[in-house]
């Protein structure tokens, strides 16, 4: 059986592409669970920061154009930002959720 030098330099290349696949593929892992630890330890926090703020800017929203007809209040801002806070708090748990699936 011959075996010529292209197909031995083959193997070692795949070996070594395999072995560097491994590498990042473990260090992309402790980066993920690193980020995912310190994620996942403040999103009770940041979630309910989060959520109330727009809460209470829907409040404020209902509270001064609805109730007191002040006309000088900032309803389109209000609304995008009481909903802008809600649509992060809901990425924010999809990130961690993400960051959090074994499979991912």
């Amino acid at each position: 059986m011959r075996v010529d030098a292209n197909s031995r330099d083959f193997s070692y290349r795949t070996t070594f592409r395999g072995l560097l696949v491994r590498a990042a593929s473990a260090l992309l892992g402790v980066v993920r669970f690193a980020l995912f630890a310190v994620l996942g330890a403040l999103e009770p926090f940041v979630r309910l920061v989060l959520v109330l703020m727009g809460f209470l800017g829907l409040t404020a929203c209902v509270i001064y154009r609805l109730l007191l007809h002040d006309p000088r209040f900032p309803l389109a801002t209000m609304l995008t930002l009481s909903v802008g806070f809600c649509v992060v708090a809901a990425l924010y748990r999809a990130l961690v959720q993400w960051l959090s699936d074994e499979t991912g």
